[in-house]
């Protein structure tokens, strides 16, 4: 068991916000030299912490905490910099969060890989090889079929991030205390509502930061005279012709936000602190996030038939059935075509799928992907908004099986955790992403999903390393499958 203490984490906590620092100043002095400097420097110091924290068997919730760290802040203290980095440097320092989660996996597989118990060690390798097989094939059917290079790493990035963040939870799974990184992801939500209660309730405060420079140069409009992207305002309209302005958090962007707080919340649920669930559902609320509330209907679900009789559960799961139809009417009569855009673009999916069944590689369908093309479409296709459509749009029926045999195999995996209140986290963690990245494709950003599967990952192999009746029982499961 990994040690307890969080003492030094203050001190870590200090060398990522210097670390953060260096970044700042490399894209301020405008070169790429000095940007991948910077951005070398925080991966290579955070790593080598981490080295040295595991051999002393120190506990390594605060570093796996790192890209969700990044992720939340990242925008807030870039913007204020937006005029003096370039275009093409900004998009080496926002993937600094990701280069930073594979230095985290390369280095826990080489170190702990081998010790770690033989179910795991077996999920580890099959969740790899699937891994593999996304990397190779997408790539191989991108430069068959000649997508953008940058679109492609891009979208690479996304679809793999599951999967890797998964592999790194496992991975750091018996030298990390679940309940000590969920105890922190409900502190950096905390800090992260505060600050969305600040921004969302002080006029002016993106335009000041400089919001709006940062965006332009990451091929997002913005809406004139405002200075902040559409998605600040909730595409529903509750008095006909007002909109109302969603907190955005540090994140600068309310549906990365929303996604994020709906792991804090199941966090906070399952650590029994009722003061920050609260506070994450209010906030969930005043960021008019559809991902978040999607999540917090299958929690409820979850919740009602795991710890409910089944006529409760029965009765529950159809008012939840009944809220979600009635909530998809509602935007349907007062948007202005938000959910639409996110339901035909995963319809778009299936009709395309017949004649692209192999799919058409890395970066060439989706939002994400078109932000890298000279047009700024999606080369033709009508895949908008869906994580499940992009995947199989990119990489068509291979993809598709994929991703299938990945959930499936968590899933499973979950339906054997001896306890009531672990399974029913892994399930809402897992569900409800699920559901989320049908219909939005920022749900596979790894500025979204890292929280969701390192904690499915430290879930699953903790249990599995603290168990060991699970432990025989997923090696009798594992002589059958």
């Amino acid at each position: 068991m990994a040690k307890v203490g969080s003492s030094g984490d203050v001190i870590h906590l200090g060398v990522l916000a210097l670390m953060i620092t260096a970044v700042i100043i490399g894209a301020e002095i405008g070169t790429t030299g000095a940007v991948f400097l910077g951005c070398g420097v925080l991966v290579l110091t955070l790593s080598a912490l981490l080295i040295v924290h595991l051999s002393a068997r120190g506990d390594l919730a605060f570093f796996l905490l790192v890209p969700t760290i990044i992720s939340a802040f990242q925008n807030a203290y870039l913007a204020p910099f937006s005029e003096l980095i370039t275009a093409s440097t900004l998009q080496v320092v926002i993937v600094v969060n990701f280069l930073y989660a594979i230095a985290i996996y390369v280095l826990l597989a080489m170190l702990e890989g081998r010790a770690l118990p033989n179910p795991t060690r077996k999920l580890t390798r099959r969740v790899n090889t699937l891994l593999l097989l996304t990397i190779l094939y997408g790539f191989g059917t991108m430069l068959l079929f000649g997508a953008n290079l940058q679109g492609a790493i891009a979208s690479a990035r996304n679809l793999v991030a599951p999967m890797l963040f998964l592999l790194i939870g496992l991975y750091a799974s018996r030298v990390t205390q679940l309940t000590r990184y969920l105890r922190y992801l409900v502190w950096l939500g905390i800090a992260a509502i505060i600050f969305g209660f600040i921004e969302a309730n002080t006029p002016g405060f993106w335009q000041g930061l400089g919001l709006q420079g940062l965006w332009e140069k990451k091929g997002i409009g913005v809406i004139p005279g405002l200075g902040v992207p559409k998605n600040f305002f909730a595409s529903e309209q509750i008095v006909p012709g007002e909109f109302i302005r969603r907190m955005a958090g540090p994140f600068a962007d309310p549906v990365n936000f929303g996604t994020f707080l709906f792991a804090v919340f199941v966090a906070a649920w399952y650590l029994k602190s009722r003061v920050a669930q609260i506070l994450t559902a209010v906030a969930i609320v005043l960021a008019v996030s559809k991902g978040a509330l999607l999540g917090v209907l299958t929690f409820i679900a979850v919740w009602t038939i795991k710890f409910r009789s089944r006529f409760e559960a029965f009765l529950a799961v159809g008012a939840v059935a009944i809220v979600g139809i009635y909530f998809f009417l509602f935007t349907q009569s007062s948007s202005t075509g938000s959910t639409a855009a996110h339901v035909s673009g995963l319809f778009a999916a299936f009709t395309e799928v017949v004649a692209h069944p192999l799919g058409r590689g890395f970066g060439s369908t989706g939002v994400l992907s078109g932000l890298f093309t000279e047009e700024g479409s999606e080369s033709g296709s009508n895949i908008l908004e869906s994580g499940l459509g992009t995947v199989i749009g990119q990489l068509g029926i291979p993809g598709i099986l994929i991703y299938a045999v990945f959930f499936v195999t968590i899933v499973r995996t979950i339906r054997h955790l001896p306890g009531t209140r672990e399974r029913a986290l892994g399930y809402s963690l897992t569900f409800a992403f699920i559901f989320n990245m049908a219909f939005n494709e920022v749900a596979l950003s790894p500025n979204s999903c890292a929280p969701y599967f390192i904690a499915l990952g430290l879930l699953i192999g903790t249990t599995t390393n603290a168990e060991p009746t699970l432990t025989a029982r997923l090696d009798r499961k594992a002589m059958y499958t």
